[in-house]
């Protein structure tokens, strides 16, 4: 457990086994399309398709 809230729910026999429970309630905010990688971006260094 890693927060005090977390140590209770396992105190209670609460299995912290979803995704929100592993990673905390953010998870959500973490899953938005706009922060994954975008393969069509430009960056330095990349391959020249040109």
């Amino acid at each position: 457990a890693r927060t005090a809230d977390e140590a209770e729910r396992q105190a209670k026999g609460e299995t912290l086994t979803t995704a929100e429970a592993i990673y905390g309630d953010d998870i959500n905010d973490n899953a938005r399309p706009d922060n994954f990688f975008d393969p069509n971006a430009e960056f330095e260094g990349g391959e020249d398709n040109g």
